[in-house]
């Protein structure tokens, strides 16, 4: 019920986000009986309806925030249902279009507000083996918020609409209200050992003298010190961008230069990251990206906005993009997911990736799937300038001009897709890509990280088959978001494999190698696709997974982390003998430690293992 009653206002605020899409039809309406306004909104106002909840989640989180330290948590929260209800209320009886700024910028305060402290709250009342898990019913709940809107916002009035999103907030603050404990760690720092140890006790259902360990465990840890991009849009509008900037090169040998350029640079990082750090080469990647981006944006700002010649300028749109690709290769493209693999213990290690690689691919779906609406609202100078590096797909570049084709010779579709459908294609793989570690973390942590490796490659083959073959629209839609399955549990699980595979002296460089991979397959739609049709490309995609599955399925050893974690002691020890060629005073030499960092993963100590 606890869990229950947090999460609820996780769905409270995310259904601000997508409030507006039931609702705008209606008011841009000119019939009384369904605008409550009485005349429809102009497209200015349409604008500051949306905009305002951003300025509002802007600063939400400092108020809240302030009263969560002074008050404590769970004052915090119930305060931030407040506005939440008022917003609702007050939009439901609105008869102008200022009680409607109103109630977008009070919903933005307490979205804003939720957004920072839910997570801290779930956090704090949670235990180290559970806390991952818990934290992800609030994705759950803030899609819920997300799909309320749409599932019934289009049937109801303004009024009725808006009170039953009312009821949503107004559920969470009198279950909380009795319910809801206090936070122990906010308990702990204000010395309130007392309260401390009854909330505890509620939250675990045990009793005085099981929970000490606990609170010396919150005292410890209150001792110690305590990203939007989106490489999608350009990845999968590399070849649109191209035709756009009209710079006399073939959009599709611009496109392989960006594409091999991807490979040739992802070289670099393997070399330099045990040398150089983590943090100096993150640093490098984001100044370069921003840079490249700067480069770009001016260029189609020129060529939007003035009438200066741009052919002596027709280098810039592929150096930019090419040096972009060289900076998000050298840090934000690869590094993210080596620190993901390294800085969580092994108990948690595919909880907790699932949910760094869930959050990736939710902000690559948000900026792929409205990155043409940038385009039509802004130019392509500012929405070029908003993205900077999340994955590397590109299977859509070379297929989404075919499928735009009039000529059914090229299109197998049989008529050119809408924009709208563009839109879907591209962003569908992400949505699948933020189920996909969810289930991929499942099954490695239940069967192995073999077992959840080959599971991977069947909807890699079956999503590429089937729209090899796709006549319609809708084949291509669920495909999509099915080979996005494969690509985000890819991505989680293919770093903690590497991982835990890896001896600590080479780890940084081996999981390194992914990158140069996850750079050929970008490079590879870029290289064959233009000169194929749609058919001919997939089949031979599908031929990788396929390849994959078989030398794996006979090579490839499980890991000896996760063995030692499910009490198999044989089978890790045949494992290390795989990996390392080692004797067996080695091994088990190797064994010990992998055992060490187990007894060490709940204080968050790590030894390492000297290789000789």
């Amino acid at each position: 019920m606890l869990f229950f009653s947090v999460d609820l206002l996780a769905t409270a605020g995310d259904v601000t986000l997508s409030w507006t899409s039931p609702i705008y039809p209606q008011i841009y309406s000119n019939d009384s009986s369904i605008n409550p306004l009485g005349r429809p909104i102009t497209e200015d106002e349409d604008a500051w309806i949306g905009s305002l909840l951003t300025i509002g989640a802007v600063v939400g989180p400092y108020p809240f925030s302030f009263i969560a330290e002074t008050f404590g948590r769970k004052i915090g929260l119930l305060c931030i249902a407040l506005p939440h209800i008022i917003s609702y209320i007050s939009m439901a009886v609105a008869t102008n279009v200022y009680m409607l700024y109103v109630g977008r910028i009070l919903g933005g305060i307490a979205m804003g507000a939720g957004y920072s402290l839910l997570p801290m709250y779930i956090a704090e009342i949670t235990q180290d083996f559970n806390r991952g898990s818990l934290s992800q019913t609030m994705n759950v709940f803030w899609a819920l918020g997300t799909f309320i809107p749409y599932a019934i916002g289009p049937f109801l009035s303004v009024f009725t609409f808006n009170l039953i999103l009312a009821l949503i907030p107004a559920t969470f603050f009198i279950i909380f209200l009795l319910v809801g404990p206090e936070s122990p760690y906010y308990l702990v720092s204000k010395n309130k050992i007392c309260e401390a140890e009854k909330s505890l006790m509620k939250l675990r259902s045990t009793n005085k003298q099981l929970v000490q360990k606990e609170l010396e465990h919150i005292r410890a840890n209150l001792k110690k010190p305590q990203e939007m991009s989106g490489f999608c849009a350009i990845s999968f509008y590399l070849q649109p961008i191209f035709e756009t900037a009209g710079t006399g090169i073939s959009p599709e040998i611009s496109a392989l230069a960006v594409g091999f350029s991807l490979v040739l640079t992802s070289f670099f990082t393997p070399l330099l990251i045990d040398r150089m750090g983590r943090k100096i080469l993150t640093i490098c990647s984001c100044f370069g990206m921003t840079l490249a981006l700067t480069m770009l944006g001016a260029f189609f700002y020129i060529q939007d906005s003035t009438n200066i010649d741009i052919k002596p300028l027709f280098w810039i749109p592929i150096f930019s993009l090419m040096f972009y690709i060289f900076s998000y290769n050298l840090g934000i493209g690869c590094i993210p997911w080596t620190l993901c693999s390294e800085l969580f213990p092994s108990n948690v290690k595919h909880i907790s990736s699932t949910a760094v690689s869930s959050t990736c691919w939710l902000t690559s779906f948000l900026v792929t799937k409205f990155f043409n609406d940038m385009n039509n609202a802004m130019g392509k100078a500012v929405d070029l300038l908003a993205t900077a590096g999340d994955v590397t797909l590109s299977w859509t570049s070379p297929v989404l001009p075919k499928l735009t084709s009039n000529d059914t010779s090229e299109n197998p579709l049989g008529r050119s897709i809408t924009e709208e459908e563009d839109a879907w294609i591209a962003s569908l793989v992400t949505i699948g890509a933020m189920i996909g570690p969810y289930v991929a973390g499942f099954i490695a942590g239940h069967f192995g990280r073999k077992i959840g490796l080959l599971s991977l490659a069947i909807p890699h083959i079956v999503s590429l088959l089937t729209m090899a073959f796709a006549t319609n629209i809708f084949s291509i839609l669920l495909w999509s978001a099915f080979g996005g399955i494969a690509a985000g549990g890819g991505y989680m699980l293919l770093p903690m494999y590497i991982a835990e595979i890896a001896h600590d002296s080479d780890r940084g460089m081996l999981s390194q190698t992914l990158n140069v991979f996850w750079a050929f397959g970008n490079f590879i739609p870029y290289a064959i696709g233009p000169y194929l049709s749609i058919m001919w490309f997939n089949i031979v995609l599908a031929c990788i997974p396929t390849a994959f599955f078989v030398l794996f399925l006979l090579f490839g050893p499980e890991t000896p982390y996760y063995l030692v974690s499910v009490n198999k002691t044989k089978e890790a020890t045949n494992s290390l003998k795989v990996l390392r060629s080692l004797n067996d005073e080695d091994v088990q030499k190797e064994l010990e430690h992998i055992r060490e960092n187990f007894k060490n993963q709940d204080s968050g100590r790590f030894s390492r293992c000297n290789k000789k």
